[in-house]
């Protein structure tokens, strides 16, 4: 507002804070009664008490007089850049408060505020202007903080935090090998993930990061994360020594550390299967028990910390055995049994070795219900010229062969097939009603027929045998218990010279106490 006295330029309105008092509506060059107030001093000492990631507190000296409006006494916080007449400000106390705290702020960002003591009148001239940042809000690492593996690089991501922070905020990345993080090596950008390159193969590295203000100020770094490089994978694969049954294999580490876990696999199948397989902290690895003649293919990988496997080296093949001659063996002889019947299951046969100029490395035996059958053992190996054989069911004859493998894996012609064997286990078979003899017919010199028959009860059971004319040429008594007993004739007569061939009726009297049962079968003697 402009006040003239006097004639001249007319007075007019224009930003007063005063009153003026006029009968009328004050026009231009109209006469009134102008009053003055006084408005409040300014604030000093404005600065920034505490700064946080997204507040700023706040504190000023009081302003020495707040004037002599009326009402109200505030003070006023505003954004430096601002100019009068103010808008709304960001925050506003009273006038008996030093402090106050603005909130909702960004992370890592420049704050410029000043202050006024505001009353009626208005508000005072400003304080003096206070720059600051806020703080960087503290990252955090992503959900799956690892990526991109490789033997000598690996990639580590982390989040912008929360409130998040603003694109151009400065990160520190540190690696170590030490989980405490001693000797860390850091590095600075402002992306959210790292890729270091020229990390060791199968090593630990552990990692954190944090954000660093606009004022260097950092964050408290994230929690540490670690995993492994991949191991590289190994190189050179070659054959060591070559045996009849075994072989070994050896491989270069690369730049592996020397506590690397190394898988190593043999096939015979060009793994479609795998034949064997082992780990080791060594360089290379022998396989045994492996089958002369047989073409074998060996592969190795590296396995790195987090049991992650590399790549397989190049497959290398061989044929273990003693290859100079790969002529079929000669045919082993015919089984022979140890018994000529089996009351408990078991048989043992033998037979004499097979011929071959490289030399016999195991047998094929095959056992069957029936002659040439392979019911019971289809095909088992053994490495001694004789095997016993379990489990064999009663009731039934068994019959087996056998054929030789040489050194060179060569398979030889089968043997001829041995005398069929029976199997009566009396406590397996069901009451035998009437007397059964075998073998049968049997040759004495070839050993005893054996005769299974059946007691109610304990009884003495007396064997006569008689020819087909009623002559009695032998006479034996058996004391024997109830269920299903065997007994044996050895062909001989009385005087313990073997009956002449032909056949003969065998007489079994059972004794139970007072009481008698006769039965008879036939029996056929042949030389």
């Amino acid at each position: 507002m402009s006040i003239s006295t006097g004639g001249g330029k007319p007075g007019r309105f224009g930003g007063f804070p005063g009153i003026v008092v006029d009968a009328v509506d004050p026009q231009f060059g109209s006469t009134g009664t102008a009053s003055f107030g006084i408005i409040a001093s300014p604030a000093s000492n404005f600065a920034a008490a505490g700064v946080f990631v997204s507040s700023i507190s706040w504190s000023w000296t009081a302003s020495p007089s707040f004037g002599d409006a009326p009402g109200q006494q505030l003070y006023r916080i505003f954004p430096a850049t601002i100019t009068a007449p103010y808008p709304s400000p960001d925050t506003t106390v009273a006038s008996g408060v030093n402090t106050v705290d603005t909130t909702g702020l960004t992370p890592n960002t420049t704050y410029q505020r000043m202050v006024t003591a505001f009353t009626a009148w208005g508000d005072s001239l400003p304080s003096n202007i206070f720059s600051t940042h806020t703080l960087a809000s503290p990252p955090a690492p992503a959900a799956a903080p690892f990526s991109s593996m490789g033997d000598a690089t690996l990639s580590f991501q982390w989040t912008s935090g929360t409130p998040a922070n603003p694109d151009y905020t400065l990160y520190e990345l540190q690696r170590s090998t030490d989980a405490g993080m001693a000797a860390a090596a850091s590095s600075f950008g402002s992306s959210l993930s790292s890729a270091p390159a020229g990390l060791l193969p199968n090593t630990t590295y552990y990692f954190r990061s944090r954000a660093i203000n606009l004022r260097n100020v950092p964050s408290e770094f994230t929690a540490v994360a670690g995993t492994a490089t991949l191991a590289s994978a190994p190189a050179s694969p070659g054959l060591g020594s070559v045996f009849v049954t075994s072989l070994s294999f050896a491989w270069s580490a690369g730049a592996n550390p020397s506590d690397t876990l190394f898988t190593v696999e043999i096939s015979s199948d060009n793994f479609l299967s795998v034949t064997d397989s082992t780990r080791t902290l060594s360089r290379s690895a022998t396989f045994f028990n492996l089958s002369p003649g047989t073409q074998y293919s060996l592969r190795a990988a590296a396995i790195n910390r987090n049991s992650v496997l590399t790549a397989y080296t190049a497959v290398i093949s061989t044929t273990p055995g003693i290859l100079t001659n790969t002529a079929q063996p000669g045919e082993p002889g015919r089984p022979q049994s140890d018994r000529s019947f089996s009351s408990d299951g078991s048989v043992t046969f033998s037979w004499s070795e097979a011929q071959s100029p490289v030399g016999i490395f195991n047998y094929n035996f095959i056992v069957g219900s029936t002659p040439g059958g392979n019911d019971v053992l289809s095909s088992h190996t053994v490495t001694a010229s004789s095997y016993t054989v379990y489990g064999l069911a009663t009731g039934r004859s068994y019959y087996a062969r056998v054929q030789a493998r040489s050194n060179a894996g060569v398979l030889g012609p089968f043997s001829e097939i041995s005398a069929g064997v029976p199997v009566f286990i009396p406590a397996q078979t069901a009451p035998v009603s009437k007397p059964i003899n075998w073998p049968n017919p049997f040759n004495p010199a070839q050993g005893p027929t054996q005769i299974g028959l059946f007691l109610e009860e304990a009884a003495t059971v007396m064997l006569r045998i008689f020819t087909l004319q009623g002559e009695l040429v032998h006479e034996q008594s058996f004391a024997l218990g109830p269920g299903n007993q065997i007994i044996s004739w050895n062909g001989g007569n009385k005087s313990g010279v073997k009956v002449a061939p032909g056949g003969y009726i065998g007489r079994i009297e059972k004794r139970y106490g007072s009481r008698r049962e006769v039965q008879k079968l036939k029996i056929a003697v042949l030389y």
